[in-house]
């Protein structure tokens, strides 16, 4: 028993210092897959701006400092990123919503404007039309009996 105890203290820095090697393994392993994830998902999550790669790797770096890494700091990164890019598709789609607005203002304009000019052209071949049967109704033939005894 005293052999294990001397073993225990003797050991337990090289023990202590392979354990917190490993975590940062396992922290960087599943940081890796994280922002696989969020990557391979979300490609234009990082083509937003191109300062959130580098918030990415920072979450990296912040996560694996020891005693600090426990704040999550990869959960931080992406909340963030995914609400940037969250306000950029918001401010394109009301781009987008306006300039559609205008496009079908202009449609209709044209349309009511095509509209008029089919009612104008409709209208004056009806007066064209109405003048004709009202001239053609005053020129009458006069029959050849009185044109020769005139």
């Amino acid at each position: 028993m005293p052999q294990a105890q001397a073993l225990g203290a003797n050991a337990s820095p090289a023990f202590m210092l392979f354990g917190t090697v490993l975590a940062m393994v396992v922290g960087i392993f599943g940081w890796l897959v994280v922002a696989a994830i969020v990557v391979f998902t979300n490609e234009r999550l990082l083509s937003v701006n191109i300062n959130n790669v580098f918030w990415l790797a920072g979450s990296l770096l912040v996560s694996e400092i020891p005693f600090i890494g426990s704040i999550p700091a990869l959960t931080a990164t992406v909340i963030k990123l995914y609400s940037a890019q969250i306000k950029k598709d918001k401010e394109t789609l009301r781009a987008y919503e306006a300039n559609a607005a205008v496009t079908e203002q202009e449609e209709r304009d044209q349309r009511t404007a095509l509209l008029l000019q089919m009612q104008n052209a409709r209208a004056q071949k009806m007066s064209e039309a109405a003048y004709d049967d009202m001239g053609e109704g005053d020129t009458e033939e006069i029959p050849d009996k009185t044109r020769s005894a005139a």
